[in-house]
């Protein structure tokens, strides 16, 4: 694997993570709903509001993680006088 896959794989990862970080989100919000008690200072409309940002970003991680990967490591081929190549062998 490449460096740039390897990096779109770890995106894809922190996209899972935020979604589902974002579901808890909205779990808490329907518990807090259900039992009518605040958690901390926290109301039900922050967790939603949270939940529904993480969500939303781990949405466009998840789909938009060769973008991410393609922005973060161009194709560009490298200088004449620079000593590294492209093909690192690791």
């Amino acid at each position: 694997m490449k460096a740039k896959e390897i990096f779109g794989l770890i995106v894809r990862v922190f996209g899972l993570a935020a979604f589902g970080w974002g579901f808890w989100y909205l779990y808490s919000a329907v518990f807090m709903w259900m039992h009518s008690e605040s958690m901390g200072t926290f109301a039900s409309r922050d967790y939603i509001a949270a939940g529904a940002m993480c969500i939303v970003v781990g949405l466009f991680l998840l789909r938009k993680a060769d973008w991410v990967a393609d922005f973060t490591y161009s194709d560009s081929p490298p200088k004449k006088d620079s000593p590294e190549k492209d093909d690192h062998v690791a």
